[in-house]
Formats: C-alpha cells, structure tokens, sequence
C-alpha cells in the first residue's frame, strides 16, 4: 500500500475567507489506506486511486492541473505526485468541458419555490460557472484555481464579478444550512451576469416539476437534479441529501442509487 496526502484550494494558496475549508486530497495505490485512521488524524479528506487518477488524465480534469499548482504536500509517498506533476489538459477537452458546463447551465431552467430552493440554485450555479470560468481561462493559457483571481482574470465587469461573489455566499448559506436570503441577489442578476459569461441567454423559473422521463444523466449532476426533486417535495429521500454531502464516502453507491430513484419514478411509484 502506498499513499500521498496533499492540501491544496485557498488554505494551500493562502486566499482563505471566513468560510474556507480544508481542502485534503488522498491519492492511494495498489490497495486502499485506512480510511479511518486518516481522517482521525487529517479530519475529512478526498481519496482518489491512481487508477482514478489516470482515467482523469484521459477525460482532461483540469483537477489535477489544480493539484500541480496548489498543492501542498503533507504526508506519504511523494512518488505518487509524478500522477499529476506538469499535467495540462488537452484544449479540446478543455473545450469539450466547456461546452458541456454551458448547456447543464441552460438545462437547470428552473429552481424550487422556496429560499432554500433558490440557494440550490447558487449553489449548483456557483460549481458551474466556476468551472466555466476555469476552463475559459485555461484555453488561453491561465491556470487560476483562486474563484476571485479566476473571475477577474475572465474579464468580468464590476457588476458580474459583485454577482459572482454574493453567488457564492448563497452557496455557502446553503451547505451550512445557515439559511438566509442573500438580499442584493436577484435572478435577474443572475441571468445578465450568466449570459456575459456563456455569451447565451438563459432564464431561471420559479418553480417546476422533474421530467424523470429525461433524467438520462448517471453523473454529478443527477445527484443535483434528484436533491432538488427532493426539495421540490417531488420525491421523499432526505437520506440521499445526506449521502451527497458526503459525497466522497458515498459515490460507489449514489450511482446505483440514482438508477433505482429515476426507474422508480418513471415507473409512477
């Protein structure tokens, strides 16, 4: 068994704010650490396999760009950093990510009838437009993984880059569940500053239903799209809310379970 621990995100760059967490990554190979005995002494930690790690490589994770330039090493093999050093994705998968981030923007359309639903809404926004940002940076060349210097080097007016940052308040308000309105924020902001960055029209409704008949997706973002069927009062699971806020421990099995919540639904169970 070998493993590496590294830090990385604002704590490893030195550009935390009062909400910044610890970003610990793990890469193991050969066979599993002890989990337990990690966290015991790290706290929460992300753990990728090397296999994991090469099949990032081949899908482009601009990730593991981020692990070569902010990250920190703590503890373990330091062998196992060659998985990653000097890595850069190609641009057409750069791009290809791009394009993708864009149209799950445009496929949100519409966001529960509820504060919290519309804090799900800064969340989901906030995880998507910062990889927009990220990608659109990295095809000319930029590699910034700080949200701030990554916004203004975008080449956001004043305005956006105000919207982009009160959107990461609502998302931070809703993964503490410190529950509050974020009062300079409205949609329509969100809309003016979404169609500058994605250079398209987008429009979020206030209130909707899940098409389970078009739920196609097995990926992130069907987790998404089910915790916002569940805060919709579509579907009753508060189990697998708490399955995706840990979902490091939990992604072996969100999958299966996302399959068995879609066929259910679109069985009219």
């Amino acid at each position: 068994m070998s493993y590496l621990i590294l830090e990385c995100g604002s704590v490893a760059r030195g550009d935390t704010n009062t909400h910044s967490d610890r970003d610990l990554v793990c890469i193991w190979s050969e066979n599993p650490p002890n989990y337990i005995a990690l966290n015991e002494i790290y706290g929460e930690i992300m753990y990728y396999s090397l296999n994991t790690i090469k099949k990032m490589r081949q899908k482009g994770s601009l990730f593991l760009t981020h692990l070569d330039i902010d990250s920190k090493y703590l503890d373990g093999d330091k062998k196992l950093s060659s998985s990653f050093r000097g890595y850069r994705p190609q641009k057409e998968k750069i791009l290809c990510s791009l394009i993708n981030t864009a149209a799950l923007i445009k496929e949100i359309i519409w966001y529960p009838d509820s504060l919290v639903g519309k804090l799900w809404l800064y969340d989901v926004l906030y995880v998507s437009l910062r990889n927009f940002t990220y990608c659109k940076n990295a095809l000319n060349g930029t590699y910034l993984f700080g949200y701030e210097d990554a916004i203004e080097r975008f080449h956001a007016t004043q305005n956006h880059i105000e919207t982009m940052l009160l959107i990461r308040e609502g998302k931070y308000s809703y993964r503490r569940k410190d529950i509050k309105k974020i009062e300079k924020l409205t949609i329509r902001n969100i809309e003016n500053a979404c169609q500058s960055i994605l250079g398209e029209t987008v429009k979020f409704t206030n209130g909707g239903n899940t098409k389970w008949e078009q739920m196609y997706r097995k990926d992130y973002w069907a987790e998404r799209f089910i915790e916002r069927a569940i805060l919709n009062g579509e579907y009753n699971d508060p189990k697998f809310i708490e399955k995706i806020k840990l979902h490091n421990y939990n992604k072996n099995c969100i999958k299966s379970d996302i399959t068995k919540i879609i066929k259910l639904k679109i069985s009219g169970h």
